[in-house]
């Protein structure tokens, strides 16, 4: 019903987040890493 499917949404946002989150740590450290 709508809670199953809005729990999916909600559900979905989290690792979307998540995975953002952690490619900008790695552009960082990648950055880093170049810098002197």
């Amino acid at each position: 019903g709508r809670s199953s499917s809005q729990d999916d949404m909600d559900g979905a946002r989290e690792p979307l987040v998540t995975v953002v989150a952690d490619r900008r740590a790695e552009d960082y450290s990648r950055c880093a890493a170049i810098l002197p």
